[in-house]
């Protein structure tokens, strides 16, 4: 039996993390949920992160005619553009505003985990195949429609590593 196409609206997940996965191929709950939950703190939008396209090679064997191209090492991208919490001084209420203190100082490494299938709003469970980037963040910008809704700051996300669809195991791995 063939399964049903997806909605991917509200079936995105992101944790942000300050520490490091021992292994980012074997992420396990206990270091996803020692992140933070970031999903409801960016906007959609604009949300990019991935896997952009592979460096290409010319190799070619001397006996044939033309350029040969081949796939090279993979380019991975990103941006989240995060919404600020400020009270009615222009503070920021720090409860609420978390995912700009982890994203505004460039050249900061934080480890992003995506998981897209289940609902937002479900807990990481073993089992669940998520991906996990390691971003040095860029300098943070202010958007171009700076009078129009909320205030907000967009972060390139420099990828350095990553592992796609990699499975989330128990808290004890293996030894």
């Amino acid at each position: 039996m063939a399964g049903a196409k997806t909605l991917a609206d509200g079936r995105i997940a992101l944790w942000a993390l300050t520490a490091k996965p021992e292994d980012i191929t074997k992420p396990t709950v206990a270091e996803i949920t020692a992140g933070k939950k970031i999903s409801c703190r960016i906007l959609k939008n604009d949300y990019a992160l991935g896997a952009e396209s592979d460096t290409e090679i010319a190799e070619q064997e001397m006996c044939k005619k033309g350029e040969g191209k081949a796939p090279g090492p993979t380019t991975y991208a990103g941006n989240i553009t995060v919404l600020r919490y400020l009270d009615e001084a222009g503070k920021p209420v720090a409860a609420d505003d978390f995912v700009w203190d982890l994203i505004k100082k460039k050249g900061t490494t934080i480890w992003l985990v995506e998981r897209e299938g289940p609902d937002e709003s479900k807990e990481i469970a073993e089992g669940d195949i998520v991906s996990v980037y390691e971003a040095v963040l860029g300098t943070p910008t202010k958007p171009s429609d700076r009078f129009a809704g909320y205030i907000k700051r967009t972060a390139k996300l420099n990828i350095m590593d990553a592992a796609e669809d990699v499975v989330v195991v128990s808290n004890v791995l293996p030894a």
